[in-house]
Parts: C-alpha cells; structure tokens; sequence
C-alpha cells in the first residue's frame, strides 16, 4: 500500500493514504473497547459475583491479611482468606478454636449479603492459618447452604480436611465453649446439653453452644415479642428520670449524697461510681450537654435532637464510653434504631479503659438485624463469640430496647424485655466502662440508663 501511496503521490492519492491511517487508529481504539465491554460483561450479568465483590474488602477490614472470592454458578460462592495474626493468636486460647468462631462471626454477618445466591447453593469460608503453638499452616473450612447462613446450627465445619470435632481436642472448661456439629451432620436437639433460659418466644429454638435445644414454652409477661419495638426495658414501671427534673445528663442522681459513692479516678480520665450504692444514672441522649459524659473511642458521633448517633458505616466496632467507670452488680440499657447500613447496633460493659475496646463485653446486633450476638474483646482487641440468639429484624427503622445485666462473675441479655441468655461468663469480672457501639451501620441511641441491681 505504501508503494502504491509513493507511485501516485503526484495524482493526490497522499490524503487517501492519512485517511486509512486515521480510520486504521480508530479501528484499533474500539476493538480494545469492545474487548474491555467483553470481558466485564460475564460480571454484570452475576449479581451474586457483584455482591461477592462488596464483602471481600470488608473481610479484609475484619481481621483477614488477604481475601478472595467466587461465585461459581449451581454450586455457590467461596471466599477464600489467610490469617496471620488475629483470632488465631488469643492468649490462652487454642488457634483453632479461635478461627472457628471468627469465621461464624462472618458467615452471620455477611452470609445474609449473599441474597443474590440461590438458597439450595453453598456459601463457604476457606481460611488458611498460621498455628504459632507449632509453627504450622493449617486449613479452615466453613459451609452452609445459602438458606441457613443466620443459623450456626445447620453450619459444617472441617479443619485440614477432617470434620472439625476430629481434628482438634475439646476445649478447656475454663473457656468458653461454643459446640459444632460434626461436618456433614445437623446438630441433633438435645435437652441434656443446656436448661432452656426462660422468657423465649414460645416453639422458638434457643442457640446455646451451637447446640439446639427446643425452648420450653413460657409465658411473656411483657406481651412484647423479641424483637418488638418497645421503650419499656423496665418491667418494674419505675421511673428512672427521678430526681433529674430538667432531664438533662447526670453522673448520678445524688452524686454526693446517700445513695452514691465517688471514688478515685481508675483510668486517668474521671471518678468511678460505686453502685453497690443505690445509684440510677440516666441520659438524656437528644441533649447535647450529654456529649460531656461521653468519649468517643472512633467513628463519627454526635448528638442532636435525634439522640445519639453514630454516622460512619461500614466500619466495624465504634464505640463511645461514657466516661465513669462502674463497679458492682448493674443494669445497662439503651433503645436503639437503625438508619442505615446493615444493622450492627450494640452495647460495651465491663471495659477495663475507656480507650480500647480490648478487655470490653460486647453485645450487638449482627445477621444484616437478624441475629443477636454476645462475647468479648480479648486482649488484643478481637472479638470471642460466646453466644447469641435469633431475633425478628431489627433493622426495621423502630427502636429496640437492649439490656446487660451484670451480676457476680456473670451477665445476661434481654432484648426489648425479652431475655435472650443467661449466666454468661465475664471475660473481666471486675467492673470497668460501659458504651455504646455500632458496626457496619448508622445507628441512633435514646433513653440509655445505668442502675444498680443490688447484692
């Protein structure tokens, strides 16, 4: 062609010749578009590959040092993750055990994500761990039909290719235990395994180390079902705003007087109550001199008409300590109502700082509001399931009131006056901060209150 262009130069065949080159350019330009359009294709035709895509960079935020995931069509979706250092390495906790509730902790929290997913297909966790007790590489595997990601009943589990009741020891008893099913089986009811805690919704199955046991039917005095919107979360009717007439935020209804004891500072921040006293501490949470008694640990929290909010989803575990630490036998409650993200709203107690989370109890909505869960912060700031309940959805935009009552060496949980479970061990037995938390979600907090329980 270039001859030709040359020989016929003279007879203004040269424009032809740019006009080819131009058209050329321009053929190559929307054959690389065409082979971009080509190759995203196959994901805009996946929803189920879109959502994959969403969770893996919160796995990541959530312990993972890399994640990876799939979604292979008629089989399910598996992602792919390897630990190096988080809920392998507790202190005093064997790996395995660690990654296992770890890994149930996602499946409850972004299983329910998965909706593009078809229920009969599987929705699976591979995690690859480092065991610093021998040095080792091990393979964790976690499955569940898309159907039953909200219940660790029907999960199976595997580690390094044996069903995970095989592969490791049971733990110690002074650890808090959470029992699997073999891998392949369902967890058979078993009333021998745990006295079914009284107050459950009637037929309802009570999760209590994995293990289902059929809830004996029980009378719900407060008619309120879980999850049902209430503002009650006091069964006495006892006014709790007594002796704060201008309802504004108090350190104690008689901080000075019979009733209450101040003692010194315990963190360097500000005094502790003693509420071995009859002490009743309440917040006006929509006044914005309540933002005095609290400290924000991260996140974006404020006060305004509304209540107390926390404004930054997608992150895991914000906190906000109310800044006098607590001692003694207590009740703390405080409604909550989502607005967005997916509902992660929860309460801290038993805090031994108020500038980390590690050492702290928590209890908090996980399942996209569908599941309740309870545990704590180890000392390296990762979270220890230690049980957990279903619950009716409690992103539902109303406000639900939740409630720990700490009494001895042990706690319980209500949800909107309906306990959940009962006698679950403190991870630190002696007091410390309480607050408030929300993950994955913008959540606002009202009527918060703090009260001593008695001997």
């Amino acid at each position: 062609m270039w001859n030709w262009i040359v020989k016929f130069k003279s007879n203004n065949t040269y424009p032809v010749g740019r006009f080819w080159l131009f058209a050329l350019g321009i053929g190559v330009v929307l054959f690389l578009m065409w082979q971009n359009v080509h190759a995203n294709a196959g994901v805009a035709g996946f929803p189920a590959q879109l959502q994959v895509d969403q969770v893996v960079p919160s796995l990541i935020a959530s312990e993972a040092e890399h994640a990876s995931g799939a979604y292979v069509p008629g089989v399910g979706v598996v992602f792919i993750m390897d630990l190096i250092r988080g809920p392998n390495s507790t202190k005093n906790r064997m790996p395995a055990y660690g990654v296992r509730d770890w890994a149930i902790y996602l499946m409850q929290t972004f299983g329910p994500q998965l909706s593009a997913v078809p229920p009969t297909e599987t929705v699976a966790f591979s995690i690859e761990y480092y065991d610093y007790s021998n040095f080792s590489y091990h393979q964790f595997v976690l499955t569940s039909k898309a159907a039953d990601v909200a219940d660790p009943t029907k999960y199976t589990i595997w580690l390094d290719g044996k069903p995970f009741a095989q592969a490791v020891p049971p733990e110690p008893t002074n650890t808090p235990q959470v029992k699997t099913p073999p891998a392949g089986q369902k967890t058979t009811p078993s009333a021998a395994s745990t006295p079914a805690a009284p107050n459950k919704t009637a037929g309802a199955p009570t999760v209590v180390g994995f293990n289902v046991v059929t809830a004996t039917p029980a009378v719900n005095k407060s008619k309120t079902p879980v999850g049902a919107a209430t503002k009650t979360g006091n069964p006495t009717g006892a006014a709790t705003k007594a002796g704060n007439p201008t309802s504004a935020a108090t350190k104690a209804i008689n901080p000075t007087g019979v009733g209450s004891t101040i003692i010194a500072p315990t963190s360097g921040t500000t005094a502790s109550i003693d509420i071995t006293q009859p002490t009743v501490v309440t917040f006006n949470l929509a006044d914005t001199a309540t933002g005095n008694e609290w400290k924000p640990l991260n996140g974006q929290w404020a006060i305004d008409a509304t209540g107390y909010s926390q404004n930054m989803p997608g992150f895991f575990d914000l906190v906000t300590f109310y800044t006098r630490s607590i001692s003694g036998n207590y009740n703390f409650e405080a409604d909550m109502q989502f607005v967005s993200g997916q509902m992660g709203g929860g309460l801290v107690f038993n805090s031994p700082s108020d500038t980390s989370k590690s050492g702290s109890q928590m209890v908090s909505y996980t399942g996209s509001g569908k599941y309740m869960q309870w545990g704590y912060f180890d000392d390296n700031g990762i979270f220890q399931f230690q049980d957990g309940s279903p619950t009716l959805d409690g992103s539902d935009g109303k406000n639900h009131h939740l409630q720990v009552r700490v009494r001895g060496t042990q706690y319980s949980v209500l949800l909107d006056g309906v306990s959940l479970g009962k006698s679950t061990p403190l991870w630190h037995p002696n007091g410390g901060y309480v607050g408030l938390l929300a993950s994955m979600s913008q959540v606002v907090f009202n009527n918060a209150k703090l009260e001593q329980l008695g001997p």
